[in-house]
């Protein structure tokens, strides 16, 4: 590969295992407890809706858009935020942040107050604080760890998540028929308590944050130029901007059938919360198998063409309007189609974080992770109100296969990209920064030093 105007690495000894990292350990332990009281919310917030509340199609695809608007308003701003502060800190907030406004569900049932205004709100916060967490934790992973173990790293806790996911979605479905829906997520806010506290026990310091002059421009201005510079590094990288538009475009689909599902499950087809927890946790499943042999796909097929099998497999999501016959065949169908679609979400996004890892510099983490966030996530608060409008007007179904058409083409445009010709993570071209002098940074092509 042409190394001009790339950073070159110096030579590092061998890092020690992961299993000897306790600051990773301790990230671990708090994601794994907060991904099992997520899953719980993932299901009970809409049945909550569904089953309470009886609301219509068109208040289900709102919930699920207030759940993802923040991604579309706040993305930008919180990855240059994230460049600006230290990391943990923000991540521990944004934990105890939740755990506080996901109580108001609980409460609210209980005191005889809940409606679907308070659904919204819950909504619309948790989403925006999830929006500061994942960032400042795909930015906080490689300055913890080497690397070598970015791969296993990512790997580990994307399998550990899918686990928590099979736990969250098999309880979840049992205790929604149990209790009210409502007050299962209180099991949620608990476990955003426990992550919280995980996370402040880590002992690892985290790099100094490089503070830039602004050039005598205003907080906003500044900010605003720090949101275009993002912007502009992300989308002139030959691999970033495809991966990029792609993901967006399946989000856009998949988000369609996802907001959807739900509500033809439970009303048109009649299936259990137990049913529709079990089929969830069959796609669970499917992650962890994704994350465990994620590294071997991307050796056994070159990285690159691992990711792109990795992202035709989510495509069988498609397949979800098709599925007919007695409720013992949908359910083994469904399960078979959530298993392989998300085997492929977690295997591809592993590929994907780990390559924008690898390639971004620390000071650009934020910025960068946040405009790539900004578009494939961006685009679902109005995928969920097109799937809600459209459920409404041609029916739930017919809407169903809406996004599946929406789905599949945007593949084509990464076997016109560099991506299926990358045989190793190594030969992935470095993220240039023209703003910053090369000798801004360390070892490493980067500030600071990683854990280990």
């Amino acid at each position: 590969m042409d190394t001009q105007g790339t950073e070159v690495r110096a030579p590092e000894e061998k890092p020690p295992s992961l299993w000897r990292n306790p600051d990773f350990n301790r990230l671990w332990a708090g994601q794994s407890v907060s991904v099992l009281g997520s899953e719980l919310t993932t299901l009970a917030l809409p049945l909550t809706a569904i089953l309470m509340l009886q609301a219509t199609s068109f208040e289900v695809g709102l919930l699920n858009s207030m759940r993802t608007i923040a991604a579309l308003l706040l993305t930008l701003v919180a990855g240059v935020l994230i460049d600006r502060y230290r990391r943990r800190p923000l991540m521990v907030a944004s934990n105890l942040g939740r755990a506080g406004i996901v109580m108001l569900i609980p409460i609210a049932a209980f005191v005889g107050f809940l409606d679907m205004w308070v659904l919204y709100v819950v909504a619309v916060v948790v989403g925006g604080l999830s929006v500061v967490f994942g960032i400042a934790y795909a930015a906080y992973m490689p300055t913890l760890l080497s690397e070598e173990h970015l791969v296993a790293g990512n790997s580990r806790m994307a399998a550990t998540e899918s686990v928590g996911a099979i736990a969250g979605s098999s309880a979840g479905g049992v205790l929604i028929d149990l209790f009210r829906p409502a007050y299962v997520m209180l099991g949620d806010a608990i476990a955003f308590l426990i992550s919280a506290f995980a996370l402040s026990r880590i002992r690892h310091v985290e790099p100094p944050v490089e503070r830039k002059d602004s050039g005598g421009r205003g907080a906003v201005a500044a900010m605003l130029h720090d949101i275009k510079h993002g912007l502009k590094v992300t989308y002139r990288n030959d691999y970033a901007r495809p991966l990029i538009i792609n993901s967006a475009g399946a989000n856009f689909g998949s988000m369609m059938i996802l907001t959807l599902f739900l509500l033809y499950a439970a009303r048109e087809l009649q299936l259990s919360g137990t049913w529709i927890g079990f089929i969830y946790a069959m796609g669970s499943i499917g992650g962890v198998v994704g994350a465990v042999f994620a590294s071997k796909l991307f050796e056994k097929l070159g990285y690159g063409r691992g990711i792109m099998a990795a992202l035709i497999a989510f495509r069988v999501l498609c397949f979800t309007p098709f599925v007919a016959g007695p409720q013992w065949l949908q359910i083994t169908l469904f399960s078979v189609i959530w298993f392989v679609t998300v085997f492929g979400v977690v295997a591809g996004n592993i590929g994907q974080l780990t390559l924008f890892q690898y390639v971004i510099p620390n000071h650009l983490r934020g910025r960068v992770i946040g405009a790539s966030r900004a578009v494939y996530l961006g685009i679902l608060p109005l995928s969920a109100m097109l799937a809600g409008v459209l459920g409404e007007l041609i029916g739930i179904k017919p809407a169903i296969y809406a996004g599946a058409a929406f789905l599949l083409p945007w593949i084509i445009l990464l076997f016109r990209s560099p991506v299926p010709h990358l045989r190793r993570l190594e030969d992935a071209e470095f993220l240039r920064d023209d703003e910053e002098p090369a000798e801004a940074e360390g070892p490493g092509g980067r500030e600071d030093g990683k854990g280990v």
